[in-house]
């Protein structure tokens, strides 16, 4: 799958981005982490080839609950724990400890 690692000097924890091309709050993310120098990759749903695509979507599956949860981007997965759906400033400070 292609990631891109984007450096940081805070290199606590493992930080994956789904995105896509066109969404705000995943710019709004990805500057977020980037101001505070955390280390993360991301991927770019719109631009994976269908291959990347499908397997990144099962890794997303894992981390949605069963019903009633609607797929908002950006998915920002956190040591492969803990989930932060769409820009949430406040949930990715807590759960990376920069608040």
């Amino acid at each position: 799958m292609v990631r891109v690692r984007v450096d940081g000097e805070n290199r606590e924890h493992r930080v994956t981005v789904y995105v896509t091309s066109r969404c705000a709050p995943c710019k709004k993310t990805r500057s977020f982490l980037k101001s505070r120098s955390i280390e993360y990759e991301y991927l770019n749903l719109d631009t994976a080839d269908p291959e990347e695509r499908d397997e990144a979507m099962m890794e997303i599956g894992e981390h949605l609950p069963r019903r009633g949860r609607k797929i908002t981007y950006p998915i920002t997965v956190i040591d492969g724990e803990t989930v932060v759906y769409g820009y949430n400033e406040e949930a990715l400070s807590e759960s990376l400890g920069t608040g």
